[in-house]
């Protein structure tokens, strides 16, 4: 069983990846798991809870201190283009859980956000709070949760998103994903 997330990762954890809280999320750093637990957990769309939500899981990560921050990074990721898209399409899931065989390995995980588009295929975002943008470092990721998304429902995968959000903003990125056939670039 492999872990999308887990895909295209050489590099070393940093010192705040090491800081764990047990019976929390597996990867990523105390900061991205408070932001991620608030993103799937906040109301929508009016996301009037996401001060308090923010405050409850930067104390659960032991960031307390960082609330502001987690609430400023949380409110970026929902401001940006695709995730509006998504707020506005037919049908939108958050933390979708996927398990699919892909290239003859099993692939488990969850899909941060994934909804459907207007002309009714299945469009795929993931969250970051890196602080460095390395969209290529995030690709077999990105490819792998399209595949199982298409794989598990029977239903195009058209795109795959990275949203970078940090606490001056969200830039995204448009992901290549090999399911692809439509390869234009639509406003995101």
């Amino acid at each position: 069983v492999v872990a999308p997330s887990g895909l295209g990762h050489d590099e070393a954890p940093t010192a705040e990846q090491d800081v764990r809280v047990p019976g929390r999320g597996e990867g990523g750093s105390a900061r991205g798991r408070a932001v991620h637990a608030v993103l799937q957990s906040v109301t929508l769309p009016a996301a009037a809870d996401l001060d308090d939500l923010a405050r409850l899981h930067a104390d659960q990560e032991g960031l307390g201190d960082r609330a502001g921050d987690v609430a400023a990074i949380a409110r970026a990721a929902l401001a940006a283009p695709v995730v509006q898209r998504a707020l506005a399409a037919p049908r939108y899931w958050r933390e979708l859980a996927v398990v699919a065989a892909v290239g003859g390995r099993l692939v488990e995980g969850y899909i941060d956000l994934a909804f459907e588009a207007e002309d009714g295929r299945l469009v795929v975002v993931d969250y970051k709070t890196d602080a460095v943008v390395a969209p290529d470092r995030y690709r077999l990721q990105i490819g792998a949760y399209a595949a199982a998304l298409g794989q598990a429902t029977g239903r195009e995968v058209s795109e795959g998103w990275l949203v970078f959000a940090g606490v001056d903003g969200a830039l995204r990125r448009i992901a290549t994903i090999a399911l692809r056939r439509d390869k234009r670039r639509r406003g995101g």
